[in-house]
């Protein structure tokens, strides 16, 4: 009996040593982060050359809902652009593909919008502040 355990002593030691091995052999991931557009020839025209947008949330009449959003841009809008607003809920992701979001609002301007002029979007129906109201996503599509 004693044999047994004496033969069995050196094969767990290996097993163990094995693992400890496998463990250790964790490979390193190296990640490059760039910003978006700089790793592709596509050039994007935004309308207008707009580069920044502010977002104010606007309240319902129950201010427990929030109705729709006021976008104000850097630089002017021409008639015929359309601005569509993406709300996404804290579990969305709106970088996955495939992701809807919780409301989506599209809107064609009528006349130009000048730079610095907020502009009010409603939805269609308020979006309750307790739905975890997480992003919103601007998109410009040109005339």
């Amino acid at each position: 009996m004693r044999r047994n355990k004496k033969r069995l002593i050196p094969l767990a030691l290996a097993l163990v040593l094995a693992l400890v091995g496998a463990a250790l052999a964790v490979p390193a991931i190296t990640v490059n982060v760039q910003e978006i557009g700089a790793g592709g020839p596509k050039v994007v025209s935004v309308p207008g050359g707009v580069s920044t947008a502010d977002v104010d949330w606007v309240l319902a009449t129950n201010p427990d809902y929030v109705k729709g959003v006021k976008v104000t841009f850097d630089q002017p809008l021409d008639a015929g652009v359309t601005i569509i607003v993406k709300v996404y809920a804290s579990d969305d992701d709106p970088t996955a593909p495939n992701t809807a979001p919780t409301t989506v609002k599209s809107v064609t301007l009528s006349s130009a919008l000048a730079a610095n002029t907020p502009y009010e979007i409603d939805f269609d129906s308020p979006i309750a502040i307790g739905s975890n109201i997480n992003s919103v996503a601007i998109v410009l599509i040109g005339p």
